[in-house]
């Protein structure tokens, strides 16, 4: 099997995009895959309370569906600390949440060790 590395920087104004990304992460867990789920620019959004929830891509199905079934997995979600500290989303927010706010230097690392790397 392979090591996936999944990139979304597709926000809530890109839906069908955007849970696109998610539903080929979640994909990728169910055919055996190794895969990490690295979200930034506007797709550290897509966490959001009411944003989450409600996410419809036209074609690509429910955000909400696919990132319950990648964390009922165990995949913890990488956020761009960056991106989150520009879009007011706090420490706190990801508390008990399973997500992880990472620097550049750890989505490089993910790129370097993955087999293959996906962009949304």
């Amino acid at each position: 099997m392979a090591s996936i590395l999944i990139q979304i920087t597709s926000g809530p104004n890109e839906p069908t995009k955007a849970a696109l990304g998610f539903l080929i992460c979640k994909t990728g867990l169910e055919e055996g895959h190794e895969v990490n789920l690295f979200l930034a620019g506007d797709a550290v959004l897509l966490i959001k309370e009411g944003i989450l929830e409600n996410l419809t891509g036209l074609g690509t199905g429910r955000l909400l569906e696919y990132y319950e079934k990648i964390i009922a997995a165990g995949v913890i979600i990488n956020l761009s600390k960056m991106s989150c500290d520009a879009r007011g989303i706090s420490d706190e927010y990801i508390l008990d949440k399973p997500l992880k706010k990472c620097k550049p230097t750890d989505l490089l690392g993910f790129a370097l060790s993955s087999d293959k790397v996906l962009a949304f």
